[in-house]
């Protein structure tokens, strides 16, 4: 069966101010590996930063060229947030896409933001081959 790896990304966006817009808070890189496609419906992130829920809205996942690929989530709830990939994304066997998660800060400054997949079944995706 294929395998989708999920790699984090630094990201180190400077001077970031309440009331910016979109901004870079994570950055991730799927691959696939040579065996299937793999198709990518949700992903539920993890802020493990000292941000509270409510210091970011607007949270989606975007390719690189700011295409938009998720539903937009009003806020984390309990540090978490669910993205839907609308439609499915999919990521094509012994391909590497780089996705970025996107936020608008209302509140928090000096808080810190480090948005992470806490277990592997926070990425919900399925092999095109062998459906698994």
């Amino acid at each position: 069966s294929g395998v989708l790896t999920v790699d984090a990304r630094n990201v180190s966006p400077s001077n970031v101010k309440v009331s910016d817009k979109e901004v870079l808070v994570g950055k991730f890189e799927f691959s696939a590996n040579s065996v299937e496609d793999q198709t990518l419906y949700s992903v539920t992130i993890q802020n493990d930063g000292t941000a509270k829920d409510g210091d970011l809205s607007n949270i989606k996942i975007r390719r690189t060229d700011g295409t938009v690929l998720t539903n937009t989530v009003a806020s984390t709830v309990g540090d978490y947030a669910t993205l839907v990939f609308d439609p499915p994304f999919v990521v094509r066997s012994s391909d590497r896409i780089t996705l970025e998660v996107v936020a608008d800060v209302e509140s928090g400054a000096n808080d810190t933001v480090k948005m992470v997949f806490e277990e592997t079944s926070d990425v919900f995706a399925v092999g095109s081959l062998y459906g698994y």
